[in-house]
């Protein structure tokens, strides 16, 4: 699940469907989320903190970075053609 990421089960619900009360019982304990319950629904919301927000843009402007320059190289290589 991303950061900001939201997943929905629906028939949560131990006695009548246990298969699905335990898988996200699993999944919730496998990647440190709380079970949020709504009827016989339940969601789990990833947030994300600010920390992981900024290191995230800063990858992408990265990321942005070497395919602006890897362009510009290319560019340039077919001027020179």
């Amino acid at each position: 699940l991303r950061p900001g990421g939201v997943i929905v089960l629906d028939d949560y619900d131990v006695c009548s469907f246990p298969g699905v009360f335990i898988a996200a019982q699993r999944f919730a304990r496998r990647n440190s989320l709380p079970v949020q319950v709504e009827g016989k629904k339940c969601f789990f919301v990833k947030t994300v903190s600010l920390q992981q927000e900024v290191e995230t843009l800063k990858k992408r402007v990265a990321d942005l970075e070497d395919f602006i320059a890897m362009a510009l190289a290319l560019e340039g290589a077919n001027d020179n053609e």
